[in-house]
């Protein structure tokens, strides 16, 4: 988290974070812990030369678009071992259609 794109909504995610470490240390030891899945992607600007080509992006946006790269996480990580998600994304990444 702390090795992210932006600097916006720092205290409100750190807060989620606390909340969740909190309500975890109530838990008995052997409890099922409450787990934070954290959907960031970190781009790639070092080769990035200022002009937004198909070509320039693809290298900054190395593992794919954010919406493919996310899904992949959400695949592998919860629906795969039939787990559930309530995923917290910005608007634009909730719709399929």
């Amino acid at each position: 988290m702390f090795n992210y794109n932006t600097v916006w909504s720092w205290k409100e995610y750190r807060e989620i974070y606390q909340k969740a470490w909190e309500f975890d240390k109530m838990l008995p030891p052997k409890a099922r812990k409450f787990r934070i899945l954290n959907l960031s992607y970190q781009y790639d600007w070092n080769n990035f030369s200022g002009q937004k080509t198909p070509d320039n992006m693809a290298k900054v946006f190395y593992q794919g678009t954010l919406d493919k790269f996310r899904r992949e996480i959400i695949e592998n990580e919860v629906l795969k071992k039939g787990e559930k998600l309530l995923a917290l994304v910005g608007t634009p990444h909730a719709f399929t259609k």
